[in-house]
């Protein structure tokens, strides 16, 4: 069993910058189960690593606790110290009893269904039909991008889940999940939905006119026009006082109002 400065000195050995090397160590620090259930599963599981993360993340979203540091999809280490932390606090009991079937041995048929197929695989599911028998029809009836599915099962909860390959890593394609009968998570891009990486800007209601937000497409910036301004004119009668330059002179304690006046005096 390792401890703390068992992977501290392998972060030393690691070819990292000063700032990278701090990083790696602080998030090591932060770590307070060095078991090694996550070890031997890792060990165990024939599927790619970049897959157990992204599963990871996506019953994160469910409620599964999983703890992600910095570097956990750059090193294996990593990866099983994060599963290791929450490994009994139900992630070790979903991981181990989670089928990662290779799509590689499934043919691709022309026969699409009219429903959902991971409605449909989750209908069977609950019939009794054998997980790798519905990764199957399932394989059968997506797109020949998927590479890699998932499928989780027991009384309350149903996880079905498929990869794709991007670069060299894999990510989620579509997740399906239940809990006891109900849809509590489905989502095809997890990635963006946890990173925050919309960049679509929200649409500010109180400044545009309702008929716009009724009539403008989802992919189109809607547009604001400036309110109209209605000017209206209002001749107002300005009364303007006015003195005479003989009604100065006779009053020589009012201060003269410039030297105009001095100059017609003379």
């Amino acid at each position: 069993m390792k401890c703390m400065k068992d992977y501290i000195k392998l972060a030393a050995k690691k070819k990292l910058n000063r700032a990278e090397r701090r990083s790696l160590i602080s998030s090591i620090s932060a770590c307070k189960n060095f078991g090694t259930n996550a070890d031997e599963f890792l060990s165990k599981a024939d599927v790619y690593d970049s897959i157990i993360y992204t599963y990871c993340r996506a019953l994160r979203r469910i409620g599964i606790p999983f703890t992600s540091f910095r570097e956990t999809e750059r090193y294996k280490f990593m990866l099983s110290l994060s599963i290791q932390q929450t490994w009994d606090d139900g992630l070790g009991s979903v991981l181990s009893n989670t089928l990662f079937l290779n799509c590689k041995d499934y043919p691709i048929s022309n026969f699409k269904e009219p429903s959902d197929p991971y409605h449909a695989a989750y209908q069977s599911l609950l019939k009794g039909v054998y997980p790798m028998d519905v990764a199957a029809k399932l394989r059968a009836q997506e797109d020949e991008r998927i590479k890699w599915i998932s499928v989780y099962c027991n009384q309350n909860r149903v996880i079905i889940a498929s990869y794709i390959k991007k670069t060299n890593k894999f990510s989620l394609n579509r997740c399906l999940s239940t809990y006891n009968g109900m849809i509590e998570f489905t989502d095809e891009d997890i990635y963006d939905f946890e990173k925050g990486r919309n960049t679509k800007q929200p649409i500010k209601t109180d400044r545009i006119d309702p008929e716009i937000l009724l009539n403008h497409h989802p992919t189109e910036t809607p547009q604001v026009k400036a309110p109209v301004i209605k000017c209206v004119s209002v001749n107002v009668p300005i009364k303007v006082h006015r003195i005479k330059v003989d009604e100065v002179l006779k009053f020589p304690q009012i201060p003269r109002p410039c030297s105009i006046f001095e100059r017609q005096t003379l």
